[in-house]
């Protein structure tokens, strides 16, 4: 399965580690689904704020580590 699916399917189930390692290991955040929408903006939709906040900062928290 590819790893921008899994990212929707954790949002689904608010594993929000989970989320943390698929993008640490690569996963594309800005993959759209049929809807046209990236995981962001299904964290968004949800109501999802800490998976949304972690989407959103997550290019940031690598900076440090490069």
């Amino acid at each position: 399965m590819h790893k921008s699916i899994v990212i929707a399917l954790v949002l689904s189930f608010l594993q929000l580690s989970c989320l943390q390692t698929l993008l640490v290991r690569g996963a594309d955040k800005s993959m759209m689904n049929n809807a046209r929408q990236t995981p962001f903006d299904v964290a968004n939709i949800s109501g999802n704020k800490e998976a949304a906040n972690i989407l959103d900062k997550h290019d940031d928290l690598l900076v440090g580590k490069r």
